[in-house]
């Protein structure tokens, strides 16, 4: 493990705290190590030639299934920074639950994790918000021939620091929104960026879970968010990073 005290250290709000390792596919799991000694705040993070990774602890103080809810918080901070920092009139976009799109070709992609065994009634002791997006794709011969997925190189995003430091802004802003406001804060910005939303008539519940209204009478329809985050569609478990 690295410091990120040294120069080219990122410049963080003063709650956080930067851990830099090598290997951007070990930051999920490294988090999920340190969470309970090293606390709220501490950002573990990666850079390599195809990955930046970052993952960040946090101390929830409510059963595991109204804490769940802050993933929707990590993803509008990082959809905010992506939008911020990247060339003007594109689009970043959710995929549900937990994929970063860019121009609807695939960015990266979020998780969450709470310790082993613990259940929805349960205070966990930490959670870790982590996400990985595709620096650039040079194992590729012709990139271009894989348009579902895109790359921070291909383009023209600003440096990864950039982005993760403004992330860290943009998730201080949307705990502190969640705080006077309510969960509608980030959920409603997490929605305008969700992909399906095409007709306003979703909305997250309690849980986590992604409802959709039906005709005046009938059930909404349910997606939920637990089994969205377990499959991790946008992972790729050979290379240990986005799928390509």
């Amino acid at each position: 493990m690295l410091s990120a005290a040294g120069e080219g250290a990122l410049v963080l709000p003063p709650l956080f705290e930067a851990v830099l390792i090598a290997d951007p596919s070990d930051v999920h799991a490294h988090a999920c190590r340190i969470a309970a000694q090293s606390g709220a705040g501490t950002l573990v993070y990666a850079i390599s030639e195809e990955t930046v990774a970052l993952a960040i602890v946090l101390e929830p103080d409510k059963p595991l299934v109204a804490a769940r809810l802050a993933f929707f918080a990590g993803m509008a901070a990082m959809g905010d920074s992506l939008a911020f920092h990247c060339v003007p009139e594109r689009q970043v976009a959710f995929a549900w639950p937990d994929e970063f799109l860019f121009d609807l070709a695939r960015l990266g992609g979020a998780r969450l994790a709470a310790p082993e065994g613990t259940g929805d009634d349960d205070v966990p002791e930490w959670m870790v918000f982590s996400v990985e997006l595709i620096h650039a794709r040079p194992s590729l011969a012709d990139p271009g021939a894989y348009p579902g997925s895109t790359s921070l190189v291909e383009e023209e995003f600003d440096p990864p620091e950039a982005i993760i430091e403004s992330f860290t802004r943009h998730l201080m802003r949307a705990f502190d929104a969640m705080a006077t406001e309510g969960m509608s804060a980030v959920t409603t910005a997490y929605l305008e960026r969700l992909q399906a939303n095409t007709d306003r008539d979703w909305m997250i519940d309690g849980r986590g879970d992604l409802l959709q209204r039906g005709e005046p009478g009938a059930a909404p329809t349910r997606q939920s968010l637990s089994n969205g985050l377990a499959a991790c569609r946008w992972y790729d478990p050979v290379r240990k990073a986005p799928l390509l």
